[in-house]
């Protein structure tokens, strides 16, 4: 496939069997989406063919377009209004379609995106019960590990197909790292020895051409014949050898990624044990109460993730701490970065170079190497704001707060518009942070790799996702905010169950869970 004078892939040969189920990975740009659209014949390559079963569906990420068979079952099982409007209602509706037209084929292209966790659990496990062949470009993680036993890499142009889920693959490409670099280190030593050779060769036969002093012109003569015999042999050995190194296989230095360590200086700022403490925070929208008397400590240093279904109050409580409420202390000195969805918080006329360099505590080529990783590279960091996508936008945003290294930051949903690569970047630099955190995100992964304290907001309350492995049965808000998500659970199970459920046994077990509820209220 070729767009103008780049070319975007080439793929020689690549297959699909039937009941597989694939993950195709990425950096953004390298062409996944495309390679979908070619499959699902949407867009014609610029050479070459593809076959597709004609049962398949499509679940598009951006193509908002519906059409109107999808079933009445299937609406009420993915929870679709009548009239989607949110970004995660548009998702659900997809996703019904695509499930109603019972294919054999499944073509997916992000499709948790705007997805709540219970959305995300949902289509994970209506995946696995898939009977059929499943084709899935996604930046979860978890989703890929859970779902594929297959990945196709697009890299440098080509297809690369890894046998496994996205861990075995993430194993794979480090071998292949190592190997490669084994091969750099082997080809550098056999060039830099034969370059020597060659030099001593030659700096030898020239030291043999120089006369002695006091020769007479006889002795001279066959002093010159003797050496220019000798000198020619040696001149052929340097020869031999420039032979070898011009026919040396060029192996080529594998890419590595830049380390980008954030300084400790500035993360610690403040010397009271706790960033942010909450007492009795009551939030209402008219009548609709959103957080209801949630009291919590942030200590300084942790790493807190948020999590909870869409409209739970996430974003509310972060916004309250942001805006320091009455009810809210913030630790004395310590300044507060915020990453917000809306990227209300950049200049159109900027540049995205000056921009994340006017607040920033970084030099100039970290500013560079942060950008870099999170896939604004080269020229494109003298981009306008006002020109960027959306995800560029959410990028140069991230960026600037990361620069700004401030002890204490909030980031909501940093991990939407961000490839895998970039992720994996975010998550490095997040790790290494030494100040204190707390950012919602539905990327299981990430939340597992950074976090070290899980806040579950539901209901208008906030508990520590610890506190529901509690075993008690008194009737408290803890006991019904767990009943309410193992229903949730429930009812998943249900619609798709898992390997080895007994229908019976879990219907039972959701009635039960009704009946307690009951009770509680």
């Amino acid at each position: 496939m070729e767009y103008g004078d780049r070319l975007l892939f080439e793929i020689d040969n690549a297959s699909v069997y039937h009941g597989e189920k694939i993950g195709i990975v990425g950096s953004n740009g390298a062409g996944k989406t495309t390679l979908m659209e070619i499959m699902s014949k949407r867009i014609i390559p610029t050479q070459g063919k593809v076959m597709i079963n004609p049962s398949f569906s499509y679940i598009p990420q951006l193509d908002e377009y519906h059409h109107t068979e999808t079933s009445a079952v299937m609406k009420q099982k993915w929870d679709v209004p009548d009239c989607p409007i949110s970004g995660g209602e548009i998702t659900r509706l997809k996703i019904a379609e695509a499930f109603s037209d019972e294919a054999d084929i499944l073509l997916c292209d992000e499709p948790t995106c705007n997805l709540d966790q219970d959305g995300i659990v949902q289509l994970e496990n209506a995946f696995k019960s898939f009977k059929g062949t499943l084709v899935l470009i996604s930046h979860d993680r978890k989703l890929l590990d859970e779902v594929c036993d297959t990945i196709w890499e697009i890299e440098d142009e080509k297809l690369s197909v890894f046998k496994g889920n996205y861990s075995d693959y993430m194993i794979q490409k480090e071998y292949i790292l190592k190997q490669k670099q084994e091969s750099y280190e082997k080809y550098m030593v056999e060039k830099d020895k034969l370059h020597r050779a060659i030099l001593e060769r030659n700096k030898k036969a020239n030291s043999m051409k120089k006369t002695p002093k006091r020769m007479g012109n006889s002795e001279a003569r066959l002093h010159k014949m003797e050496v220019r015999q000798r000198a020619g042999k040696i001149e052929q050995a340097a020869t031999h050898l420039k032979s070898r190194l011009d026919k040396l296989e060029t192996v080529d230095k594998p890419k590595s990624k830049t380390v980008i360590r954030m300084s400790a200086d500035n993360h610690t700022g403040f010397v009271s044990r706790n960033a942010v403490t909450i007492e009795n925070l009551n939030v209402c929208f008219g009548e609709n109460v959103v957080l209801s008397n949630v009291s919590l400590l942030i200590e300084k240093s942790s790493k807190v993730a948020l999590t909870g279904n869409n409209g739970s109050g996430k974003t509310t409580l972060m916004n309250c701490i942001y805006e320091n409420r009455k009810e809210i202390l913030i630790a004395p000195g310590a300044k507060i970065s915020y990453f917000r969805q809306n990227y209300s918080n950049l200049s159109d006329d900027n540049c995205i170079l000056d921009e994340v360099l006017e607040n920033s505590r970084v030099p100039e080529y970290m500013a560079r190497i942060i950008l870099a990783r999170l896939g604004i590279r080269t020229e494109e960091v003298y981009k306008k704001i006002g020109v960027l996508s959306g995800g560029e936008r959410s990028r140069v945003s991230l960026a600037l707060i990361l620069c700004e290294e401030n002890p204490i930051m909030l980031l909501d949903e940093p991990t939407n518009y961000l490839d895998i690569q970039a992720l994996e970047a975010l998550e490095e630099m997040l790790i290494d942070y030494k100040g204190t955190l707390l950012f919602v995100s539905h990327d299981r992964y990430f939340r597992e790799k950074i976090a070290t304290r899980t806040l579950i907001v539901n209901n208008g309350m906030v508990i520590d996702e610890e506190r529901l492995d509690s075993k008690s049965s008194s009737a408290s808000n803890d006991t019904k905010l767990l009943l309410e998500m193992e229903k949730a659970k429930l009812i998943s199970r249900l619609t798709f169950p898992e390997k080895g459920d007994i229908p019976e046994d879990i219907e039972k077990r959701y009635m039960e869970v009704i009946r307690l509820l009951e009770e509680l209220k």
